[in-house]
């Protein structure tokens, strides 16, 4: 996986293992303790990634961030190439330097391309209509959600459930590398294949957690009237 879609490492590992770190950290009751064995594992992975470090640094300095930006460019000028040839390919308005931070800067359009495109106004056959259909409806259920539940308890779910969080997070990062190397509609409906059920289950997840909230709010309320009445 490594040699062949080294991307998917970069945004999946990192975020599986916070998941199974927050998940374990959530059983432990005593408050105390979860600070205390939150430190010492921060402290622990710290110390091993320094030594990792300097052991390889030859290896890690750049290494991977360049095979992994080069790839990237490689990419999208493959694309462009095509793009005279090939009716389905569009473009993100940036073209890539091959830097890690012109891929920041390409960040947002790259997601949102993975993420809701095409639009429908970019559909030139019927299948790519069904796709463009597909994308409106995911940006909906985003908007659903986020009109629903608010932007706070959309960010704090995000942050706070370890689910949500590794569901969300991989799915950016994915959509990510997947958006700023893939600039053919036809292409890019198959590689966001891996992150789409992700992204949309971190999204009924967070309308969940607001709806337990809002009963749980309801509870309260009512336990709080009942003992006043009594």
């Amino acid at each position: 996986l490594g040699l062949v879609k080294s991307y998917i490492l970069f945004s999946y590992l990192p975020f599986f293992f916070l998941f199974i770190f927050f998940s374990y950290l959530k059983r432990i009751k005593e408050v105390f303790v979860r600070i205390v064995l939150a430190s010492c594992i921060v402290i622990t992975s710290c110390i091993g990634l320094w030594l990792v470090g300097e052991k390889l640094q030859e290896e890690m300095e750049g290494l991977a961030l360049d095979k992994l930006t080069e790839s990237v460019q490689k990419s999208q000028e493959g694309f462009n190439r095509m793009a005279e040839f090939a009716e389905s390919t569009f473009s993100l308005g940036v073209e890539y330097d091959g830097s890690v931070g012109g891929l920041v800067k390409m960040a947002p359009l790259g997601i949102v391309a993975t993420l809701y495109r095409p639009y429908i106004w970019e559909s030139k056959k019927l299948s790519s209509l069904l796709s463009s259909l597909e994308s409106l409806a995911v940006m909906l259920l985003t908007l659903f959600v986020l009109y629903k539940a608010g932007l706070r308890t959309f960010l704090g779910s995000i942050f706070k459930d370890p689910m949500i969080m590794y569901c969300f997070w991989f799915a950016i990062v994915f959509a990510l590398f997947v958006g700023v190397t893939t600039l053919n509609f036809g292409t890019l409906v198959r590689y966001k294949i891996p992150c789409m059920p992700f992204y949309i289950i971190s999204m009924v997840l967070i309308l969940e957690r607001h709806k337990t909230k809002k009963l749980q709010q309801a509870a309260a309320k009512q336990i709080q009237e009942d003992n006043t009445v009594g």
